[in-house]
């Protein structure tokens, strides 16, 4: 009798054991499926402002360097070596682009706020700034900024209007086109 109390005790303790260690039967879909469905959350207007924000102001600290060397003279570095800068913000294509206008020392352009007006994260919510957001997925966002301030018309000749299209790739969201 003895050793059969025993050897139902043994059992107990390791059928507790296992129960503990595999979560107490919880299912490890249904954790999957949680952290999926936090992870699929939509982006908020202000994030969305931070990604447009954090973009526009890397690419002008990284296009100042080219002009800094058509005005003063100052040898900027090489494309290469702050391209993966911008692979953190924008398309492959649009790095590209980017790349074309630093290597031509920004020719044409003294100016980057007339081509990224929302360096500054204010900017985009000063009351006059039209900002729409078009669509708003889990993995694209299309968004319609308009700037109407005298800055812009001077620059332009009219008031900056421009589509962002951002992207969810491998959990980054990226600009992947501008018009």
């Amino acid at each position: 009798m003895i050793i059969i109390l025993k050897r139902l005790l043994l059992i107990t303790i390791i059928l507790s054991l296992f129960a503990i260690n595999t979560g107490c039967g919880t299912n490890d879909d249904s954790n999957q499926d949680a952290k999926n469905t936090s992870q699929e959350k939509l982006l908020t207007d202000a994030e969305i402002k931070d990604i447009i924000y954090h973009s526009e102001k890397t690419a002008v600290d990284i296009l100042n360097l080219a002009i800094k060397e058509r005005m003063e003279g100052i040898e900027k570095p090489p494309f290469e070596s702050v391209k993966l800068k911008l692979i953190e913000h924008y398309s492959t294509e649009i790095v590209t682009k980017l790349g074309v206008f630093y290597e031509s020392n920004c020719e044409g352009w003294s100016n980057l706020a007339a081509i990224f007006p929302f360096y500054e994260r204010e900017k985009l919510d000063e009351k006059d700034i039209t900002f729409e957001v078009i669509e708003r997925g889990k993995d694209k966002i299309i968004v319609f900024l308009r700037d109407p301030s005298d800055v812009m018309q001077m620059e332009l000749g009219q008031p900056y209007e421009s589509t962002y299209i951002l992207e969810n790739i491998n959990g980054t969201w990226i600009i992947t086109e501008q018009k």
